[in-house]
């Protein structure tokens, strides 16, 4: 009887053993996997890091785009007082390593980091605005590399045409 006892209170043990081990693994893969939800969340700049909590993403997108829009206008406004601009709404990106860029190409020679980039696609302008000196850096013709159709968005080229 004693051997009965001691193999059924082993099964006992081994029973529990069990259940610990799958709320180990549970656990683990609730840690995962909310671990990998914060580091996309990050990326994409979402509620885990820094964006809205608990309110409606779509309020925070269309503010965030308001903004955007705002800032544009803001710095067609600024422009405008020294060139003709194009009628219509421009790509804009800020110059972050104004070396590089002009090793790559003689268009943003004289430019520095955070000039701003305007991008007319339809008009085919370039300018180069620097906000700190408030001069035009450069202005020129754009022409885009149309050689793969499988890209969503067509890479400028602020260069001559060859």
């Amino acid at each position: 009887m004693k051997e009965t006892v001691n193999l059924s209170s082993e099964k006992v043990s081994i029973k529990k053993k069990g259940w610990i081990v799958k709320v180990i693994i549970l656990i683990l893969v609730l840690v995962l996997g909310y671990g990998g939800w914060r580091f996309y969340e990050s990326k994409k700049g979402g509620p885990a890091f820094g964006g809205a909590v608990g309110g409606d993403n779509a309020s925070t997108t269309a503010q965030s785009q308001a903004e955007i829009e705002k800032a544009i206008k803001d710095l067609e406004d600024k422009i405008g007082k020294l060139i003709i601009l194009p009628n219509e709404t421009p790509t804009v990106a800020t110059i972050l390593d104004a070396k590089k860029l002009i090793a790559e190409q003689p268009f943003y020679a004289g430019a520095e980091n955070g000039d701003q980039l305007l991008v007319y696609p339809k008009s085919q302008k370039a300018i180069i605005y620097s906000p700190s000196r408030n001069v035009l850096v450069n202005v020129g013709p754009v022409y885009f590399n149309n050689a793969s159709s499988t890209e969503s968005e067509t890479t400028p080229n602020p260069a001559n045409k060859k």
